[in-house]
């Protein structure tokens, strides 16, 4: 479960929310962050080789942060039900406890950032663009092993 420091307000908890959702998309090179005043920025492209190259983390919202991401799923992508978000090598699971086979699923995404690199993210938004959620080939892999009990999982690295 993912927590905040004790005394951590909603608004605060939001705001950490969108920057790290922020910071994601920039990594992904689907969104520029520009800045005035600011001394320096993370490089997108080191952030996302970075999620990439890490050991598996996975990571629980709470209950009003993941009702966010599942409306901005909704909105941008047409998806009703999300049960996790992957980022390179962060699984962030939107249901407590996650289902094993949630886990499995997530873990083929992991294998992709990993096979793919850092294009991944842009190529999986074109996917998802051109052929829909349910006929994005990345979607159609993870589907189709999520329920193989030999598969990976954030338990072995994704291996």
């Amino acid at each position: 479960m993912l927590t905040y420091p004790e005394g951590t307000g909603r608004n605060e908890r939001k705001a950490i929310a969108f920057n790290v959702c922020l910071l994601s998309l920039a990594a992904l090179g689907l969104v520029s962050i520009m800045c005035s005043g600011c001394t320096s920025l993370p490089d997108p492209q080191a952030v996302s080789a970075a999620l990439v190259a890490r050991p598996v983390v996975e990571l629980t919202l709470h209950a009003g942060d993941a009702d966010a991401v599942r409306k901005l799923a909704e909105r941008y992508q047409g998806v009703v039900e999300l049960d996790a978000v992957t980022i390179g090598s962060v699984i962030v699971h939107l249901k407590s406890p996650p289902s094993e086979t949630t886990r499995r699923h997530e873990c083929v995404h992991v294998q992709q950032w990993r096979r793919e690199g850092p294009a991944y993210g842009v190529k999986y938004w074109a996917a998802n663009a051109t052929n829909g959620y349910a006929n994005n080939p990345y979607e159609v892999e993870a589907y189709a092993r999520e329920n193989d009990p030999a598969g990976p999982t954030p338990d072995t690295d994704c291996r």
